[in-house]
């Protein structure tokens, strides 16, 4: 076993080799959201392929999990590097894609497919391409399926969850057009803090998602919908 992962091979959730277990995870979009989480998913054994076709440029650095050493990069070659310094050499089972997901496109044959868009357009490709592949899997096949799609803003997030059970619900309700969604002052739309929570409350329902892939459906919580405001105080610290 990889010595990185000696601390929590006891997780319900752990394998040693996630391949054999036909676990693996599609992530489209490499940054505010992807790039941490690729980070998280990665040194917890998970493989990835992960798609996007933007540079990493200057701007980005406020909110998205890089180095300036990538500057002028493409994003998943810059976050494939990051990932294997990161892991200590698991560079084999994170494979980049270079471009957008869209309807037609091939995407690979993956139980768990994770938006970390910025735009509804393409989070609906992904939602359209997953379901599909529930649709044609086998009944009893299809509680492995789960679609996360995460959405992040300098100081909140949104996290949905989607099973064979409420995709109906999510497709009817949760994907408004984008002409309907108000306008984000530019320099409010990610901070690094924000964006590694995010992926890391991602990366904790993914986990409970696989405990009950392998130790029985309702062993662990995974909610449809989670919201977290960043300025809201739950306790009086007085």
């Amino acid at each position: 076993m990889n010595d990185i992962r000696t601390r929590f091979q006891a997780a319900p959730w752990f394998k040693d080799n996630f391949t054999t277990e036909n676990v693996s995870c599609t992530i489209g979009g490499a940054g505010g959201i992807g790039s941490w989480l690729s980070v998280f998913l990665a040194r917890i054994g998970i493989p990835i392929t992960i798609f996007d076709d933007d540079v990493l440029e200057i701007h980005n650095f406020g909110g998205q999990c890089f180095t300036r050493q990538f500057l002028g990069m493409e994003k998943v070659r810059a976050l494939r590097n990051l990932v294997d310094a990161f892991t200590a050499g698991d560079r084999a089972r994170f494979s980049i894609r270079t471009e957008r997901i869209s309807q037609g496109k091939y995407l690979p044959p993956d139980y768990i497919y994770i938006s970390a868009f910025d735009n509804m357009t393409a989070r609906k490709d992904m939602f359209s391409i997953w379901c599909e592949k529930v649709d044609q899997a086998e009944e009893e096949d299809k509680s492995k399926y789960l679609f996360v799609d995460g959405r992040l803003l300098s100081e909140q997030l949104q996290i949905y969850c989607v099973d064979h059970t409420n995709m109906t619900r999510y497709g009817e309700q949760c994907l408004p057009s984008e002409e309907s969604i108000p306008d984000v002052v530019c320099t409010l739309k990610q901070t690094s803090h924000v964006a590694a929570i995010i992926g890391g409350l991602m990366t904790s329902f993914i986990t409970n998602h696989l405990t009950n892939m392998f130790q029985g459906a309702g062993t662990r919580f995974v909610p449809f919908y989670y919201e977290m405001y960043l300025p809201v105080v739950l306790t009086n610290l007085e």
